[in-house]
């Protein structure tokens, strides 16, 4: 039981450093920016690819961008990589 809480410490440290050094809003700016310039729906998979951020990091700023309301799910269909059916993202419609 002692690893369990030795390791969710490690993890809640290392969130708080990233978050201190503001990496997150920084992988925030950079997905906006690729949407932007991108102009078309775009799955996390063809973000991981541009921009070189691993998958697990891409998806979360996803979700936080789909919880602000920034980044809406446009649609979901086969992923040009992977062949599998995924969720496809887009900017929000900012009025």
């Amino acid at each position: 039981m002692a690893k369990k809480t030795k390791v969710a410490e490690t993890s809640l440290q290392a969130y708080r450093e990233i978050i201190r050094e503001g990496l997150i809003k920084k992988e925030k700016t950079i997905v906006i920016k690729l949407m932007r310039n991108i102009h078309n729906p775009v799955t996390s998979r063809e973000i991981m690819n541009i921009t070189g951020k691993e998958r697990g990091n891409i998806t979360r700023v996803l979700y936080d961008l789909l919880k602000q309301s920034i980044v809406v799910i446009s649609h979901k269909d086969k992923c040009s990589v992977t062949g599998r059916t995924v969720q496809f993202y887009k900017l929000a419609d900012i009025q």
